[in-house]
């Protein structure tokens, strides 16, 4: 090998490697933020540290995603290889994780104007109160990266099957909390009560995040070819844990919601 095609060589391994990491970080901020709160700390912001490991994760992911790009893009202008035009149009084609990304990067230059344009523009980007993040740019656009992270970089069904497993995890590791609450056991928290909100500190997010991973639960074992007793065990087991975790919440939106999915996920298999 020369010592050009050595050099072009590491450069592959090495974006391989910063793609890996993109995922993993990205796997693990998804893993962390609906578990992650302020333990022992009743009166402290509860989404402050969801926040933080957002932030942090997701700039992290993006910094080496860049990176990658920036090598795979330096490999395609290599000596003698041809590059390729390809109008954006042409990019999108008949896509819908394409026209998905262009929908909501247009949603997300419509808010970066409307924070521009904001009387209190600092309020606008940062958020007015800890404890309810998530509508401010900030937080927007810690949440596209990941949804573009998850758009281009989760095209294989070994990396599909590890988001299924960090969603059905974490919702039932946080049912199951929610479950103890319920029943008057909160070490971590001290948040016991009627309607229990599990690591959220919010009844309606815990189950509506839980809503999500049931219709995963209930296919896992069959999308992905396991029918092992204890595997099967094991899924009914987590999916009984998510049922009592959405049923103690006592949260009627979320209920809307999973039967709408259930729904969605029966006409899917009888087509």
């Amino acid at each position: 090998m020369t010592r050009s095609g050595g050099v072009i060589e590491s450069r592959k391994q090495l974006a391989s490697l910063l793609e890996t990491a993109t995922v993993r970080i990205t796997l693990a901020v998804l893993f962390l933020v609906p578990l992650i709160f302020p333990i022992g700390q009743p009166n402290h912001p509860f989404v402050e540290l969801k926040a933080f490991v957002l932030h942090v994760g997701m700039l992290l992911a993006a910094s080496l995603w860049l990176w990658e790009g920036a090598i795979r893009l330096r490999l395609q202008r290599q000596p003698g290889k041809t590059n390729e035009r390809v109008s954006p149009l042409g990019w999108l084609g008949w896509s819908p994780s394409r026209w998905a990304v262009v929908a909501l990067s247009a949603m997300w230059l419509a808010q970066i104007v409307s924070t521009i344009l904001s009387p209190l523009p600092e309020i606008s980007f940062y958020g007015g109160n800890e404890n309810f993040a998530g509508g401010n740019l900030y937080d927007a656009a810690a949440l596209l990266i990941v949804f573009l992270v998850v758009a281009f970089k989760f095209r294989s069904v070994e990396r599909l099957e590890q988001l299924a497993w960090v969603l059905i995890v974490s919702a039932t590791i946080a049912a199951a909390y929610g479950v103890a609450q319920h029943f008057g056991w909160d070490p971590l928290g001290g948040r016991t009560g009627i309607r229990v909100p599990s690591s959220f500190g919010n009844t309606i997010n815990f189950s509506a995040y839980v809503a999500m991973a049931i219709p995963a639960t209930i296919v896992m074992p069959f999308i992905f070819k396991r029918t092992g007793r204890v595997f099967q065990l094991s899924a009914g087991l987590a999916l009984a844990v998510q049922m009592a975790g959405m049923l103690f919440s006592e949260s009627q939106g979320p209920y809307v919601g999973v039967l709408v999915a259930l729904l969605a996920l029966l006409a899917g298999i009888a087509l």
